[in-house]
């Protein structure tokens, strides 16, 4: 089951390159990369031991977008980025020329797995923007790209919020029914943080929150549901949020 990861806009940014292609991958403190609305922390990877790639990916036609360039996030060590959140800004030569226009999109995965499809099949973190267009090789100031002020940046709407599914789930040990409340546990490690959630139906794609970031502060955690009498079934998960 994939992590639930959220990552805000991811920004790429071109530079003058003449016909060479080449473009800035690179982001501000307006687009932090984040994890349950936290920056994740470059010093080094998470308690879980999983280190990011932030890939770039472009080509002049959307269906066939190949990997330019991929840069760790937070490796052991610390990354190179200027805060939390924000990768090394990393000069990219593209594979295909300059000078027309071309398709990007940028992928955030768990750099354990050698392509974002690779940590999906795993059920590992991955996440991806929108592609978006632009013309690589231009001149642009990077303000006038997140500002949509500049025309080589074709559909600036398009910078939107990464929606990534990856987090821990954690085994429910026992569950039972006290009168009109359903009631289950599980295991703990105190001091972490927690999310349960629940749906109506198996083939949903998202999950709604019952308890949100709770910290365990027993090895032995508990939550709780209310019973509706001729309501829908509900199915729950118990989530490891990685901060």
């Amino acid at each position: 089951m994939r992590k639930l990861l959220l990552i805000t806009a991811l920004s790429v940014a071109s530079v003058a390159a003449c016909s060479q292609g080449k473009v800035t991958l690179c982001n501000d403190q307006g687009s932090l990369y984040t994890i349950s609305g936290q920056p994740i922390p470059i010093s080094g990877p998470l308690p879980s031991g999983v280190v990011f790639d932030v890939g770039l990916y472009g080509g002049t036609n959307p269906a066939s977008m190949t990997l330019q360039k991929a840069v760790l996030l937070n490796p052991t060590g610390g990354g190179g980025g200027p805060g939390n959140g924000q990768p090394p800004s990393t000069h990219v030569i593209c594979s295909f020329p300059g000078g027309s226009l071309a398709y990007f999109q940028v992928f955030l995965w768990d750099s354990a797995y050698a392509t974002p499809q690779a940590a999906i099949a795993a059920g590992s973190y991955e996440g991806q923007n929108n592609i978006f267009q632009m013309i690589p090789g231009s001149s642009i100031q990077y303000p006038l790209i997140t500002s949509g002020g500049s025309s080589t940046w074709a559909t600036v709407g398009d910078e939107s919020p990464i929606d990534v599914e990856g987090l821990s789930p954690v085994p429910i040990q026992s569950v039972w029914v006290n009168g009109d409340t359903i009631e289950f546990s599980w295991n703990a490690i105190v001091g972490q943080l927690y999310q349960v959630q629940y749906k109506t139906d198996l083939a949903q794609t998202g999950w709604s929150i019952l308890v949100s970031d709770v910290r365990a502060t027993t090895t032995v955690m508990t939550a709780s549901d209310s019973i509706l009498s001729g309501g829908p079934h509900r199915f729950y998960r118990v989530l490891l949020l990685p901060f």
